[in-house]
């Protein structure tokens, strides 16, 4: 990671969170080793239902209806955002443009370049890490 990036990063970081003042702040915890955030050991007890045997009567009568939530399973079989959002296309087609990633403690904005956040998004290992 070069100069620049490290300290567009830092910036970011500065302005979001300025409680966090040192850089050990930020990973103290060391949640990034002490959680497995995996989709296997994560549990849950909300339903799956198959789109491809769901018909959407079916679905309006089960989860609309009665505000149940429920994990579709196969939706994005034929959504061309799977191919076409990759983490290498989305840094090559919004390289230079800003996204928030947090707000000031007066309610501002605090945004990042695409580039550098998809090299701070590859590397973090923070505690509670910057997200667009």
């Amino acid at each position: 990671m070069n100069h620049k990036t490290k300290k567009r990063i830092r910036e970011a970081k500065r302005s979001a969170r300025p409680e966090l003042r040192e850089p050990e702040d930020w990973t103290r915890h060391e949640y990034n080793r002490t959680f497995d955030l995996s989709h296997s050991t994560v549990r849950d007890n909300v339903e799956r239902a198959d789109v491809l045997t769901l018909s959407v009567e079916e679905f309006i009568e089960r989860y609309e209806k009665p505000f149940k939530p429920v994990v579709l399973l196969n939706a994005l079989l034929d959504w061309p955002a799977v191919e076409k959002w990759t983490l290498e296309r989305l840094k090559r087609k919004y390289r230079n443009q800003k996204f928030k990633c947090g707000e000031d403690n007066d309610g501002y904005s605090v945004k990042m370049k695409m580039k550098y956040y998809m090299e701070y998004m590859e590397t973090t290992q923070d505690d509670s890490p910057l997200y667009i």
